[in-house]
């Protein structure tokens, strides 16, 4: 147990101290990194719309909807083994924690390679099916392409990361994302504006800096974390581990997959309104994205503070935890509704040419409604990463399928009348009924267990 104890000392050990510094230390680096990932895709289109032109930026916006369904699926695996590592790593247990790892791993792998040869083999139908316009198609194939056989090192960084968090390590996975950021801005702007590659100059570039990541997560975790090495022992087959692994990373990765499908549908409803409409809101989904990644990083950060402090049975703290989530990131989106209203124009101006005008019109009064619904996107993202945290990994699907329906439909009927104001309007509806199941399914479980709800 000293032993033990003195591993445990070198990682960061949420089960005990104050909550709310825990919360906020954990959340900054996963943000930063957030940010980070969001300019992988977001570089490549500003270097390539300004370089090659307005239908290759637009390309590259189609692109990341429909690479985007893929890679969800790799992360939403590795977010349901996080949960595992931590619960293994709060209850201060080491073997557990490297057969999971061993079983996570083979399980990834094979994954990531049959969504390559999925991508590649189907890739012709897939742009088809969401109405890609015949002039952007060339671009689309060759970008796609490339980043469908860089699949494995995106399941590998993604893998590497989720223990590194899983131990408290989000600083280290932080600044592994901002070297791999100066590695794609160089290589894209070498590749694509000297070298005159286009898209498949962009697409290199972004297989690359993933693959960087994923080796520099690796050399720490073997450097500096020999404790957690992969020794003989721990690489046997067990069908307890390799059952938990399937059941928590499969419905997270369906989860993922079902949001990112549901993408990728009003994205084939964003496609029919022209050309024009597709680059409005493909740049302002660039910011959109960068928005929600606050969101998306305090749900990840609270889903690893409960899943350690459920391993080490302290269920007191797991609802105080929620609760101190919730408030940060309600004051957080405050905050970030006001920096939509002053600066929304100004951002948009980077992304689009002063000539695209129409397109600048549209996606400043789409980003100006949906600044009213980031503090109920935060909300529920904090409420996914407390559902995922206690293990109940079945409903965070259960709401995803309920909010992604809710969007997806109100989208197609809302677009022919509102253009982009309706996308706006069904992705705030759809946020709105996930609230409500959250909130109704946690009244039925505090009843459950005869607890008051708080």
């Amino acid at each position: 147990m000293a032993e033990d104890a003195i591993k445990r000392g070198k990682s960061h050990n949420l089960t005990e101290g104050n909550i709310t510094p825990a919360l906020i230390w954990l959340t900054l680096p996963l943000l930063a990194g957030n940010i980070i990932q969001q300019f992988y895709n977001t570089v490549d289109m500003v270097i390539v719309g300004k370089f090659v032109g307005d239908n290759a930026f637009g390309a590259i916006g189609i692109c990341g909807s429909v690479f985007n369904l893929f890679t969800c699926i790799l992360i939403g695996l590795n977010m349901g083994f996080a949960i595992l590592y931590a619960n293994h790593y709060g209850a201060g247990d080491y073997s557990a924690f490297k057969k999971t790892v061993f079983a996570t791993v083979i399980i990834g792998v094979t994954v990531a390679v049959f969504l390559s040869l999925g991508g590649i083999i189907f890739l012709e139908p897939i742009l088809r099916a969401i109405r890609t316009p015949l002039e952007m198609m060339a671009e689309c194939r060759v970008y796609l392409f490339w980043v469908f056989l860089g699949l494995i090192f995106a399941f590998a960084y993604n893998n590497f990361a989720a223990m590194l968090r899983a131990i408290g390590k989000t600083d280290i996975t932080f600044w592994v994302l901002v070297l791999s950021m100066f590695v794609n801005i160089l290589l894209d702007y070498v590749l694509v504006a000297i070298c005159g590659l286009a898209v498949l100059g962009a697409a290199i570039a972004t297989v690359a800096a993933q693959a960087i990541s994923a080796l520099a997560c690796l050399y720490y975790l073997l450097r500096y974390h020999p404790e957690l090495r992969l020794t003989r022992k721990d690489m046997v087959f067990s069908k307890w581990f390799y059952h938990r692994a399937i059941s928590f990373g499969s419905v997270s990765a369906l989860q993922q997959s079902t949001v990112y499908f549901g993408k990728l549908l009003i994205q084939g409803a964003i496609n029919t309104m022209g050309a024009m409409a597709i680059q409005g809101y493909t740049a302002a989904v660039c910011i959109e994205s960068l928005l929600i990644s606050f969101g998306d990083s305090s749900s990840a950060a609270l889903s690893v503070f409960i899943a350690q402090n459920c391993g080490a049975g302290d269920k007191n703290r797991v609802q105080q935890g929620r609760r101190k989530g919730l408030f940060l990131i309600g004051c957080v989106g405050m905050v970030l509704l006001l920096c939509i209203l002053l600066f929304r124009d100004m951002v948009l101006r980077l992304l689009l040419s002063q000539e695209n005008q129409g397109a600048l019109e549209a996606a400043s009064s789409y980003l100006f409604l949906m600044g009213f619904f980031l503090i109920l996107a935060g909300i529920v993202n904090v409420w996914q990463g407390y559902y995922r945290g206690i293990g109940r990994v079945r409903l965070t699907f259960l709401f995803s399928v309920i909010q992604i329906t809710v969007r997806v439909a109100l989208t197609y009927l809302l677009v022919p009348h509102y253009e982009l104001l309706g996308v706006a309007i069904a992705c705030g509806a759809g946020w709105g009924a996930m609230l409500m199941a959250h909130r109704l399914c946690f009244f039925y479980l505090q009843r459950q267990e005869r607890e008051p709800a708080v």
